[in-house]
């Protein structure tokens, strides 16, 4: 790789693992540039206000303002507030799936083997939302693996993928690692979030619920996992770190006795 080449790609890591590039502070500004355009985002929002689905006597389906109100598809004469409510339904399982496919076409709903930077930096661009494993072959890691499988299957919203460490040394040494494994939570094309070591009381409803904090998935409470033992990626991993530095020789001397 040339000089230059390899400067390109050591700047477009940096783009895509800090949040800002600029410093608020030294700008007199009390927020990033990145916290000024969620929060202009979230004022827009509200001021657009709720949107519903339903479906039409044409088949198709429109996207309705204010509160779901199945009477804005009522044919009139002969038709029961029961149709209504049934093309309001229509709608919005019609809506579901198509978002089921356009998700699937991307490539969610699998758990990605990443080889290399370059694919890193390829998929945090083309992804909205993206949480990327750095694993060993620590056992902490091969359970999150686990994890990570059954999260991808559910939450289609999220790019699920991992990328062993010893592939990543430019990625290593510019994200703050204390243990592996580490979850890389990216927002379009930027790492906004990092949860580091592990909290083996999780569950992987434990683990989606920790990342959706952050906002990298939409958790609902009671979600169904394929796999709901072992351990998870949190931030409170002096739990799991304490019970590793137990001395159960001591335990075994005490059952001896």
């Amino acid at each position: 790789m040339s000089s230059s080449m390899s400067s390109a790609y050591v700047s477009a890591l940096k783009s895509c693992l800090n949040e800002d590039t600029h410093d608020a502070e030294r700008r007199g500004e009390g927020t990033s540039k990145i916290e000024t355009r969620f929060e202009n985002e979230a004022a827009a929002a509200e001021q657009k206000g709720d949107e519903w689905l339903a479906a039409g006597r044409d088949g198709e389906v429109h996207r309705m303002q204010g509160e779901p109100n199945a009477a804005a598809f009522s044919s009139g004469p002969g038709e029961t507030d029961l149709d209504a409510l049934r093309k309001l339904r229509l709608g919005q399982l019609k809506e579901r799936a198509a978002i089921r496919q356009r998700y699937l076409a991307m490539g969610h709903g699998q758990y990605a083997r990443l080889t290399n930077e370059a694919e890193y930096l390829s998929k945090v661009q083309q992804h909205e939302r993206m949480v990327m494993h750095l694993w060993d072959e620590s056992l902490d890691c091969s359970l999150l693996h686990i994890h990570m499988e059954a999260m991808s299957k559910v939450h289609l919203e999220t790019y699920f993928c991992a990328l062993e460490a010893s592939l990543a040394p430019m990625m290593m040494s510019m994200v703050e690692v204390v243990r592996l494994p580490v979850l890389l939570l990216c927002h379009k094309g930027k790492v906004v979030h990092q949860l580091s070591g592990v909290d083996r009381s999780f569950t992987t409803e434990g683990v989606a619920y920790e990342i959706s904090q952050h906002k990298l998935l939409d958790f609902e409470e009671g979600t169904a996992y394929s796999r709901t033992v072992g351990g998870c990626t949190t931030q409170t991993a002096a739990r799991g770190a304490a019970a590793d530095d137990y001395d159960y020789d001591d335990l075994e001397d005490d059952e001896d006795d």
